[in-house]
């Protein structure tokens, strides 16, 4: 079975024996999806070249599961849990440059913690750096783009080759964060334009 189609067999299961919540075919006609989301320029990072955003993105992309964390987090000021991690990591590729894969291999809860301004202990700090350490051994040599590239230009199929290769992307009938990765580096692309200096 494909990856979207377990998905939307998943979903028609759930949606089957939801109790409480019904789907309402009639009001997803007329539903209004809004404008697309924008990345924000200051707490992402767009201003590098296309390797290091897709890297960025692809380093940022297990924070994208967090959410049920985010209200333990040290938040910067006026931040969410995921604008804090979202910001602490662009603020270390423009200090630092990206992670090379073997720097993603070794990733420790410690390291990443100070990253992000969190404490050692945290419990997502060490899940967060597990994720790391599982994208830096996917990629082995490859880069971000090098990886999209194998997918031949097939979002379904780049989320299949994720699931297939990281245990924390393999979340079977939902595959949240390898359905979210074929769409971020089309994002950050197209908003990879000069951050705005502050006033």
């Amino acid at each position: 079975m494909a990856l979207t189609d377990d998905v939307r067999s998943n979903a028609e299961r759930i949606a089957a024996h939801a109790t409480s919540v019904r789907i309402d075919p009639d009001a997803l006609v007329a539903l209004d999806p809004g404008p697309e989301p924008e990345m924000d320029p200051v707490r992402h990072y767009l201003e590098g070249s296309e390797a290091d955003v897709a890297s960025y993105v692809r380093s940022s992309t297990p924070s994208t599961s967090a959410s049920g964390w985010f209200p333990t987090l040290k938040k910067r000021p006026g931040s969410s849990g995921y604008f804090t991690v979202s910001w602490g990591l662009a603020d270390r590729y423009r200090a630092h440059g990206p992670w090379t894969n073997a720097q993603l291999r070794a990733m420790r809860a410690d390291e990443l913690a100070g990253v992000l301004g969190q404490p050692r202990d945290h419990e997502l700090m060490a899940l967060f750096a597990q994720a790391l350490r599982q994208l830096g051994s996917w990629l082995g040599e490859r880069t971000p783009l090098q990886a999209i590239d194998a997918a031949g230009g097939s979002a379904e199929q780049l989320s299949a080759m994720l699931a297939g290769g990281m245990t924390m992307f393999a979340d079977r009938g939902f595959y949240k964060r390898a359905q979210i990765v074929p769409h971020d580096p089309r994002a950050g692309r197209r908003r990879a334009v000069p951050r705005p200096r502050p006033a």
